[in-house]
């Protein structure tokens, strides 16, 4: 996690709740962050309309400016917490490939899933870690 001090993302919290919630910026990437969070290990979009709705906009959105859309899962604490880090990375899958360091994001973090009945599913045990989002973000700046 200390690696990111040496060339951080600036982070923006966008007002408003029909948007995202986080920007994050740096000279070599920017994407949009949609955050959930969720006592249980998998979140069903299907348990509201508006989630399904929001990933639909949010990769319209996206597609338009071949940015890649992050969604972060944060699992709560409870009786059976996890160890470590509670955050999990995802994206939405797109019907177009990103080039270069941005193309490499969206080949290893792992895809929102779909349920039989078209649904978005985040499942927490399958999402990338925090910190390994951190590794390949990692400038080489030698």
């Amino acid at each position: 996690y200390l690696s990111i001090k040496e060339l951080p993302f600036m982070v923006v919290r966008a007002a408003g709740s029909h948007g995202v919630d986080l920007i994050a910026l740096r000279w070599d990437f920017s994407f949009p962050i949609e955050v959930k969070s969720s006592a249980d290990h998998i979140l069903h979009f299907s348990r509201s309309a508006r989630l399904g709705e929001q990933a639909d906009w949010m990769l319209q959105e996206c597609s338009k400016s071949r940015i890649l859309p992050i969604y972060a899962m944060r699992l709560k604490k409870t009786g059976n917490s996890v160890k470590g880090d509670p955050w999990r990375l995802f994206c939405i899958p797109c019907d177009f490939e990103l080039k270069g360091s941005a193309g490499l994001l969206q080949r290893r973090i792992p895809k929102l899933t779909r349920g039989p009945s078209g649904n978005y599913i985040m499942n927490w045990e399958e999402g990338m870690k925090l910190s390994d989002f951190f590794r390949y973000t990692k400038p080489d700046m030698e």
